[in-house]
């Protein structure tokens, strides 16, 4: 790392500068690097996982295809092990406190995104990784290799519970077999949008690339509304916006993945409760996952 913050410093022309450290974790560590004329919110990604492997990637996908577009964060120096990312100076913000206005500003982000011609791949874990397939297949994916496993804890807590939420999905999921499996193109979006939008002079800017891919874009909108406890209002707003990418399935798939979303929400939250032990005011947004979940079934 040092090696590479001093080529970056003296591409800057600079001698003299402070370093501070924000986070640090084993993939990757977040600084502040103040300079003569500028301040940097940086990130330098050390290559050894799957996620900081994927967020490189996607981050060279956005450089590429939209060269002229402010999307972050900005990669600005890199070697064959590690890559630092300029960062943002605004404030985070949960989706669901994004203004009307602000909303609206998304919804053009997301339409830059689809102008860029569909993929007839989408991608699992990483954007090396492509397979043909459709929504269907997604939606499989997901249920099979993340939310079945995550039941395990919950049928031993509540054995009766888990087997009419697991029967229903995997119900929902034969149900709309159809249509999922006529959508064949896919975007390239974020997928991992809460917590991760950054307000900037106003504009809501997306970090955190490191879950993006390309799938059915009636599930990125599904996940960020649900996740996110956008309100009637804000979801309607955003429907509005996303103006790219509609068809005459779109709202059929849109309806099924906010019932997805609500079970892969409540049994990650679960799941983290039980095992992680989290902070107790998690509790109220597990009973409110349930009665919706119940809602639906």
């Amino acid at each position: 790392m040092k090696a590479l913050l001093n080529r970056f410093v003296e591409e800057k022309g600079n001698s003299k500068y402070n370093l501070e450290v924000l986070r640090k974790s084993e993939k990757d560590t977040i600084y502040r690097l103040d300079m003569t004329d500028e301040t940097f919110i940086y990130r330098v990604h050390t290559i050894k996982s799957a996620k900081a492997v994927n967020e490189i990637l996607a981050l060279r996908f956005l450089e590429r295809e939209f060269p002229s577009e402010e999307f972050y964060p900005k990669i600005i120096c890199s070697n064959n092990t590690e890559i630092i990312t300029k960062y943002l100076a605004g404030n985070q913000s949960f989706p669901f406190e994004l203004n009307i206005t602000q909303i609206k500003n998304l919804g053009r982000v997301f339409n830059t995104l689809v102008k860029k011609t569909p993929s007839s791949y989408y991608t699992i874990d990483r954007l090396d990784i492509m397979q043909r397939g459709s929504a269907y297949n997604i939606s499989s994916d997901m249920i099979t290799g993340y939310a079945i496993p995550k039941f395990n804890l919950l049928a031993i807590r509540r054995p009766s519970f888990s087997r009419m939420i697991r029967k229903n999905i995997e119900k929902i999921l034969c149900d709309n077999q159809k249509v999922l499996q006529d959508c064949r193109k896919f975007n390239f979006f974020h997928y991992d949008l809460v917590d991760n939008i950054v307000v900037d002079g106003g504009q809501p800017k997306l970090i955190d690339w490191e879950k993006s891919g390309f799938g059915d874009p009636a599930y990125n909108l599904a996940v960020m509304v649900i996740i996110g406890k956008f309100s009637s209002l804000q979801e309607n707003k955003l429907q509005e916006e996303f103006k790219g990418f509609k068809d005459d399935t779109f709202s059929m798939r849109y309806k099924f993945y906010k019932t997805l979303g609500l079970v892969i929400n409540f049994l990650w939250l679960y799941n983290k409760k039980e095992i992680e032990k989290i902070y107790p005011e998690s509790i109220w947004e597990l009973n409110e996952l349930e009665s919706k979940m119940m809602e639906v079934f």
